[in-house]
Parts: C-alpha cells; sequence; structure tokens
C-alpha cells in the first residue's frame, strides 16, 4: 500500500482528522494495515500490546470474561474508531479482550512510533482523553444498566443494543421506557 493511501487512512480515523497529509506521512510510513475475517481474536485481556489499533472498515467488539467463559461486552467500535491507548499508558497491559464481528481492516502503529508523533504533537493528547474519557462513560453506563435496571430495562436494553443494525429496529418512545 502507498504512503499517501496510508496517510489517507490515517485522517479518516477520529483521533488524525486534523492533521495535514505532511504531518500525518511520516507516521504513516511506519504503520501497517491487517484485514481481518470476522471473529478473529485481536488482542486478549492480559495481554501486552506493542500497537494503537485503527479500525479503518468493520466493527469490533471489546469484552470481558470470567474464568467460567461468561463474556459481558463493555462497547463496540466502528470505522475511524481506535483502541489500545489505555495499553499505551498502561506499560503495554490490555484491559479487555477485542474481536472482530465482521471482516475488518485495522491500521497498527507501533507504540514508540505513536509516542514520538504524540511529543511532536503534545494536543494530540486531547483526543486519547477524549477517546478514553467517552469509553469510560459508555462503561459506567452499561454497568448501571445491567446491576440497576429492573429485569424490563436489562431486556430492554439488551434487545436494542443487538438490534442495532436490524433494519426494522425503532427507538422505544420515552413511555416505553418508564413504563418498564
Amino acid at each position: 500500500m502507498t504512503i499517501d493511501l496510508l496517510t489517507f487512512d490515517l485522517q479518516r480515523t477520529q483521533c488524525f482528522k486534523r492533521y495535514s497529509v505532511e504531518c500525518l506521512q511520516p507516521l504513516a510510513k511506519r504503520s501497517s494495515i491487517r484485514a481481518l475475517r470476522k471473529n478473529t481474536i485481536i488482542c486478549m485481556d492480559g495481554d501486552i500490546l506493542q500497537s494503537i489499533y485503527f479500525i479503518l472498515k468493520g466493527t469490533v467488539r471489546v469484552f470481558k470474561e470470567n474464568q467460567q467463559g461468561k463474556e459481558v461486552t463493555l462497547y463496540e467500535l466502528g470505522q475511524g474508531q481506535s483502541f489500545g491507548e489505555s495499553a499505551w499508558l498502561n506499560n503495554g497491559n490490555q484491559f479487555a479482550s477485542v474481536i472482530t464481528k465482521e471482516p475488518c481492516n485495522i491500521l497498527t502503529i507501533q507504540h514508540s512510533d505513536f509516542a514520538q508523533f504524540y511529543e511532536e504533537h503534545p494536543d494530540f493528547m486531547h483526543c486519547i482523553a477524549t477517546r478514553l474519557s467517552t469509553a469510560i462513560e459508555d462503561i459506567a453506563q452499561h454497568l448501571k444498566e445491567i446491576a440497576l435496571g429492573s429485569i424490563h430495562q436489562r431486556v430492554l436494553w439488551a434487545l436494542r443494543s443487538n438490534a442495532k443494525d436490524c433494519l426494522l429496529y425503532t427507538s422505544p418512545s420515552p413511555r416505553d421506557v418508564e413504563e418498564s
């Protein structure tokens, strides 16, 4: 893949969209793209990551699993989003597992290259902080719904979260949610 295409792909991600082609080309030269099939495990909870991952195409599921194999989805990420930033900030320790939900193209940047970009562009940390803050909010909302919701609210939440891709799905009215 040419440097121009890699640079274009980087610019399509949430964190890099505000940077110029000239600014991103050195980073693009050190990045790579992986094409992954559906249900490919990208990383596991506790892995030591060496890269940050940017989703160019497809959707991934971020989840935790207990010793009995029971899973809980923390959140899903799609085109333009990224993961692995928390591992970059935490000595490489990944906090959750990530699996593809459909065929994906993933652009990877080594932690050392990512750190160099950050040193050259300290304002970049705002994007990382925003991304991690959003992930924390998503997880907190998910836990609230699981732990504190009535059985009807939890079923409604599960149906809504699993029906995102369904063309027949319509959002419930506020009255429907209150009645739950």
